[in-house]
């Protein structure tokens, strides 16, 4: 027992030094929520262009986390089952970590985390969302607010806020999507 609370001690110290606020600067506020979440530009793990702003009308799961989190890999089959049952409803998952592509990349295809991939090496989306530690997960809602974040997106608390929130979605999106394929 006090192993296991030395190893998870151990952890958190080293979550909190790759996290310094070193890597903050003082405009960067904790997003609130009921405000718009912060915009995130960038490119996929994949190379391909991502803008935040394309999934409005969905509901999305912006889940910070790294492969060497033993919490982040713990949740890793409760996130799959949640994307597998919400996503065709209109759930995105958008994973980031500020580790390279080369360590996410066969991280992420060994656990089937088929959902969208960023590298923010640089910390710069860390600084945005003003990440102290890991896993770190915001849900934002379909207007771009943040709808919640931190605690009540882990374990058991994570479908029950997906379901309560779940039916903002714009079937518009969904049906466009559906075009689409």
């Amino acid at each position: 027992m006090v192993r296991n609370f030395f190893s998870v001690f151990v952890v958190l110290i080293l979550c909190a030094m790759l996290l310094s606020p070193s890597a903050f600067t003082a405009e960067d506020t904790p997003p609130l929520l009921g405000e718009i979440a912060p915009d995130i530009q960038t490119k996929t793990i994949e190379n391909k262009d991502f803008k935040m702003k394309d999934l409005r009308g969905k509901l999305v799961l912006v889940d910070f986390w790294a492969t060497w989190c033993p919490p982040c890999k713990a949740e890793l089959p409760h996130l799959r089952e949640i994307y597998a049952k919400y996503h065709k409803k209109g759930l995105e998952i958008v994973s980031i970590s500020a580790e390279s592509v080369n360590t996410i990349q066969p991280f992420a295809k060994a656990k089937k985390m088929d959902w969208i991939h960023i590298s923010d090496t640089h910390k710069r989306l860390l600084a945005k969302y003003s990440v102290e530690s890991y896993p770190s997960p915001f849900l934002i809602g379909p207007d771009g607010k943040l709808l919640e974040k931190h605690v009540p997106l882990r374990l058991h608390f994570l479908e029950k806020t997906i379901e309560e929130h779940i039916g903002k979605v714009d079937p518009k999106v969904l049906k466009k999507e559906d075009a689409a394929e």
